[in-house]
């Protein structure tokens, strides 16, 4: 199956693209792009496609109350794809490194110190 999707993945125009960044890996870019899709256009930029894999939070306001929660609608294949690629990052990228051990020195479980990274990760 590995084989299958290298070979996909390398036929598909834009497969050099997910592949050229480090540490994403074969299965994690085909991932990404089948999940993302061909239709370009229907992202205005990166802050879109990063809402669209739920790696940014949601801002709800009521006069002086001010939440920021999690996004629960989204892409959850996608985020996952994002997520995974935010998560390997930190290991080749000091910069996310850096945020990754500071939100672990906070407490945070590994999952949330790696969605940190993923705003980033997606372009927002």
């Amino acid at each position: 199956m590995d084989r299958s999707i290298a070979t996909d993945l390398g036929e598909h125009p834009d497969g050099a693209i997910f592949t050229s960044l480090p540490r994403w890996g074969q299965v994690n870019a085909a991932q990404t792009l089948a999940e993302w899709g061909d239709c370009r256009a229907a992202s205005a930029g990166p802050d879109s496609v990063a809402a669209l894999a739920g790696c940014t939070p949601v801002t709800k306001q009521s006069g002086r109350h001010r939440a920021v929660q999690f996004r629960w609608a989204c892409n959850k294949r996608l985020r996952r794809a994002i997520t995974t690629f935010a998560d390997n990052s930190r290991r080749t990228s000091p910069w996310a490194a850096s945020i990754y051990e500071r939100a672990r020195a906070d407490l945070a479980e590994h999952g949330a110190a790696a969605a940190l990274l993923a705003p980033n990760a997606a372009g927002g």
